[in-house]
């Protein structure tokens, strides 16, 4: 299933590398060599802290959960060999409670619609009840995930009190 995201994620670009813009990742699987201070512990006593670079997980705080991440390319200075450019996280698919949600193709597609073009994705014409009542079924679950991420700004949005400009709230 993811796979088969990542190849659609593919549709919002690549970079001249051939590496996605977009992509899904597994974040416990993710580690980046970092430059920084770090703490050395035996068990819960603090030893010292050393300077240097060190292999760590990108995402301790979201352990077990899938990531939507964008290619930013430009160099990172407190990450080692990130000359053309890191992956960072967009959206981490867990609710207001910290629970994992399932990653659909159609959650994916709204977050990339919002993203880069600030609107839904387009619709598809259908002379089907059937369709109809899929794709309505479909607009409600989505709205529904995105209500456990976001709450307050579902319900601004939804009562136009509100908009969405670069990841800020406007209240009118």
């Amino acid at each position: 299933m993811i796979t088969i995201i990542n190849k659609q994620l593919l549709q919002f670009g690549k970079s001249l590398d051939g590496r996605p813009i977009f992509r899904v990742i597994w974040s416990t699987e993710q580690r980046e060599m970092r430059v920084g201070e770090f703490n050395v512990h035996y068990g819960s006593i603090y030893i010292r802290t050393e300077k240097g670079a060190k292999l760590v997980e990108k995402y301790p705080y979201a352990r077990d959960r899938w990531i939507l991440e964008k290619l930013i390319l430009q160099p990172n200075p407190e990450i080692l060999n990130s000359e053309n450019g890191t992956y960072e996280p967009i959206f981490v698919f867990q609710d207001n409670n910290g629970k994992p949600l399932p990653v659909v193709w159609r959650a994916v597609e709204y977050i990339m619609f919002s993203l880069l073009y600030k609107e839904r994705p387009p619709k598809v014409d259908s002379d089907t009840v059937g369709l109809e009542k899929e794709k309505e079924k479909d607009a409600n679950f989505i709205e529904e995930y995105l209500d456990n991420k976001y709450p307050e700004m579902a319900v601004k949005l939804k009562e136009g009190s509100a908009v969405s400009l670069s990841g800020r709230e406007y209240e009118g």
